[in-house]
């Protein structure tokens, strides 16, 4: 009768519409299959009530076949529902694991970048209190390292408060001025040097480089404290830095005692030390690594080095990777 065709006609459009909408926004997922499903089932019911007989009891037919079509795809929809939530759930598990993991290495990075401005601080204010440092110059010199030191701890500890709110970040990319951040950390270790008499031998000139000024005074300062650490009294260390198309390389090398090669890929990990009578909790290199890795670079051990270890990095002059 006409009551069937006004309510296929009210119907179909309205079915289409909302069809084709979820088709196209979920195509790229088997899960956009519910409604087109549906729909589909609801134009074969149509189908058949027009090829078999158009009696009246057939619209009653068809509004059954809709109404199963509209609760298989209601059923479709929660399915879909929940495992879009169930996805989303374990995509922040495994945000949170992450960000707890590198919340731990970031405690241990702090932690252990601190020794040294803090020995340096001892050493000057020993300095000060033996009466080593008469002459004015002197005086105002060694405050002016520990209040150097000073400032460099605060910072770490600003890293650590912003990293608890908004992850790790090491800075926006700007022009670094290599010298002037060689000087930093000449400083910071000078104490260090000084009680083992090592001395460094630094380039006579740097290149330039787009980075992160924060992130690559991290990566040079560890990479001396382990030069010098690991070098024999009286020792030297030796540091290079030169072009490398879009990139730098940085070079630091010790007459250490070297690494086995069974051991050249774990001196990277947090917390491992292959000498055990060298003071440390193995994270220095560990930083450099994950410095490196932010600043879109790498680092490895030079294999052909001989006498000693040469650590290499490669950082390509473009500044940080931004964190999501």
């Amino acid at each position: 009768g006409p009551w069937y065709f006004l309510f296929l006609a009210w119907t179909l459009p309205h079915v289409f519409f909302l069809g084709w909408r979820w088709f196209r926004r979920y195509r790229d997922n088997f899960q956009g299959w519910a409604l087109p499903a549906g729909v589909a089932l609801f134009l074969l019911s149509v189908v058949n009530d027009i090829l078999v007989a158009t009696e009246v009891y057939r619209f009653f037919y068809t509004i059954e076949m809709g109404f199963a079509a509209l609760i298989l795809t209601m059923a479709f929809q929660l399915f879909k529902f929940y495992v879009a939530t169930t996805r989303e759930l374990e995509a922040r598990t495994r945000e949170v694991a992450a960000l707890n993991e590198e919340m731990q290495f970031l405690v241990g990075a702090i932690s252990h970048d601190l020794k040294a401005p803090l020995i340096s601080i001892r050493g000057f204010s020993a300095l000060l209190q033996e009466g080593r440092a008469e002459a004015p110059e002197k005086r105002l010199e060694y405050l002016s390292r520990i209040e150097a030191n000073a400032s460099q701890m605060l910072e770490w500890i600003d890293d650590l408060i912003h990293f608890m709110k908004v992850g790790w970040v090491l800075g926006e990319s700007e022009a670094v001025d290599l010298a002037k951040t060689a000087a930093e950390v000449d400083g910071l270790l000078q104490s260090a040097r000084e009680a083992r008499r090592i001395s460094v031998e630094w380039p006579a000139s740097w290149p330039p480089l787009r980075s992160s000024g924060k992130g690559v005074k991290q990566i040079l300062l560890n990479l001396l404290q382990n030069a010098v650490k690991f070098s024999p009294e009286g020792g030297s260390v030796r540091v290079q830095c030169f072009r490398d198309r879009e990139a730098i390389q940085l070079w630091v090398e010790d007459r250490g005692g070297g690494v086995p090669p069974e051991l050249r890929e774990r001196i990277f990990q947090p917390f491992f030390r292959h000498q055990g009578q060298v003071p440390g909790y193995g994270m220095g290199l560990a930083i450099v690594r994950k410095a490196t890795e932010k600043l879109g670079g790498r680092v490895w051990l030079d294999a052909t080095y001989e006498g000693g270890a040469r650590f290499c990095v490669y950082l390509p002059d473009r500044g940080p990777r931004r964190e999501v």
